[in-house]
């Protein structure tokens, strides 16, 4: 039994699902109905984000769609060597895109109050790697429009709680969503349901994403109070049955006891013993009962199972970065006034930390096909949206591993051709980092002569520019916002931008 929960009251008509679900937890059993159900809700008037409130729809308002998409860790090359070894161009390619700073307000005290600087980033090698923002920084630019300290979620550089798009969204009586690869408490969705001080407060991230008070199950520990309405959409990594720190059992079990409150959520869980939580998941998502849906995935590190550039590594226990976003938009489309979205394929970021680029092309790949689909449901003529309604951005936090042709080449040199024998064959260069090349003696020497394919330069975050790529409503506004040259990526922006052509949809609605 948890500790502080009532005995289940088995007894109770109707209450199975619940109880199964619940015995899957605590006991890892497994359970054939696995609906938990869940009642709508008509939204109350007047709703702000500091108030316990739901908005009322505006059914004289437009209907529109913010979806932001993230590859966590991503940059121009890791987006080259997905293509290369697949041979397929990535399906945000054919979107308008500009180039974007990521750093932090720690990046712009070590830089003399700059961000970037485009002669000394193509002159000085090394200067990448200086004071780099983190996930939590740059998230937070991209949902509140504001620069930050690493490692503050949705609270600026003195302390101050910020607004993020999502907590708009929902004030606007829009829908709101967070979908990860990696956990969900972990730094990019952690910005996007909760206000905190510290990013490793786990437990109280998911308490405020959840219950909307931080200090629902755990001492608040970092918090800046509580966090109203809620959202509609909690979906990632992190279960608690893999004992991975991300989120607690505790957690689950009172977001199942509490599934028929006004706030309540259908649950579905990555049980270790069957693969019931894929099927749980997209049975809620596409019950029209369902008003928020929360499932959690992953194995011990917490994460979505890595998937290697040849698709092997996948748990089937586990649901697809495809496969969340789809059951979030199942969800999220049934709000009348339409819905902000992140989707972030969180684990090309760790594959970047840990200089493999195998994983990084098999993430990189898991991401494409998550943005087709995401382009798919656009597209699609059997719900409401289009491009003329929605806007789609797919960028990165910040680029991981420092990426290039080569130890200390420049990051304008092209990659080596990508192929399934070259990613087998990357190791450890004796005195530098992971790379591709032709070891010819094997001596795990990069010798005069070898051919190089690749390099990563560090384990960290670096401040090189990264990709952002756009299309529909309000789309425009990002191209504007490029005002500033680099030599070899053109014009760029920043993060912040975001967040403006972001709030500008939200604020679009006319009249119908």
């Amino acid at each position: 039994m948890i500790a502080g929960m009532k005995p289940v009251p088995f007894h109770l008509a109707g209450a199975r699902p619940r109880i199964c679900l619940l015995g899957a937890i605590l006991l890892g059993t497994g359970c054939s109905d696995h609906h938990l159900g869940q009642r709508t809700i008509e939204p109350a008037p007047g709703a702000q984000p500091s108030g316990r409130t739901t908005a009322r729809p505006n059914r004289s308002v437009a209907k529109r769609h913010v979806i932001l998409m993230i590859a966590d860790g991503w940059g121009y090359k890791q987006i080259e060597a997905a293509k290369s070894y697949s041979g397929d161009a990535p399906p945000y390619e054919a979107f308008d895109s500009v180039a974007m700073t990521t750093g932090s307000t720690d990046t712009m005290a070590a830089h003399g109050g700059e961000l970037y600087d485009p002669q000394r980033f193509w002159a000085e090698f090394l200067y990448a790697k200086t004071a780099p923002t983190d996930s939590a920084s740059s998230a937070t630019a991209m949902y509140t429009g504001q620069k930050t300290k690493n490692r503050l979620l949705s609270v600026g550089p003195n302390g101050e709680r910020l607004t993020t798009i999502g907590e708009l969204a929902l004030a606007r009586g829009l829908g709101s969503g967070a979908v990860s690869s990696v956990p969900v408490t972990h730094a990019t969705p952690a910005a996007w349901v909760s206000h905190n001080l510290d990013r490793s407060n786990y437990h109280v991230i998911l308490d405020e994403a959840l219950f909307g008070d931080p200090q629902s199950t755990t001492n608040g520990a970092g918090a800046y109070g509580p966090t109203f309405p809620l959202g509609h959409v909690v979906v990632g990594g992190g279960s608690p049955l893999t004992n991975n720190g991300y989120s607690s059992i505790d957690q689950v079990a009172k977001a199942v006891y509490e599934n028929d409150n006004p706030d309540g959520w259908a649950v579905a869980l990555r049980n270790e013993f069957s693969a019931n939580g894929l099927a749980e998941m997209q049975d809620l998502a596409q019950d029209h009962g369902t008003e928020r849906l929360f499932a959690l995935f992953g194995g011990p590190g917490g994460n979505i199972s890595f998937r290697l550039h040849d698709g092997s590594g996948a748990d089937p226990r586990d649901a697809t970065l495809t496969q969340m976003a789809s059951a979030a938009l199942d969800v999220l489309e049934r709000q009348p006034l339409g819905f902000a979205l992140m989707i972030e394929g969180g684990a090309v970021d760790w594959a970047g930390h840990q200089n493999n680029l195998s994983r990084s092309v098999g993430e990189m790949i898991g991401f494409n096909d998550a943005v087709a689909e995401v382009i798919r449901w656009v597209e699609d003529p059997t719900n409401d949206s289009d491009w003329g309604n929605t806007l789609v951005i797919v960028t990165g936090d910040h680029e991981t591993g420092y990426l290039t042709a080569g130890p200390g080449v420049s990051a304008d040199v092209p990659l080596g051709v990508i192929t399934g024998a070259r990613l087998l064959a990357e190791k450890q260069a004796v005195g530098g980092k992971r790379a591709g090349w032709d070891d010819v003696d094997n001596d795990s020497v990069i010798d005069a002569g070898e051919t190089v394919y690749w390099s990563w330069n560090t384990s960290g975050h670096t401040n090189s520019l990264i990709p952002c790529f756009f299309k529909g409503l309000g789309s425009e506004t990002l191209t504007t916002a490029a005002i500033r040259d680099d030599p070899v990526r053109g014009r760029y922006t920043d993060n912040t931008e975001i967040f403006r052509a972001m709030f500008a949809v939200i604020e679009s609605g006319g009249a119908r």
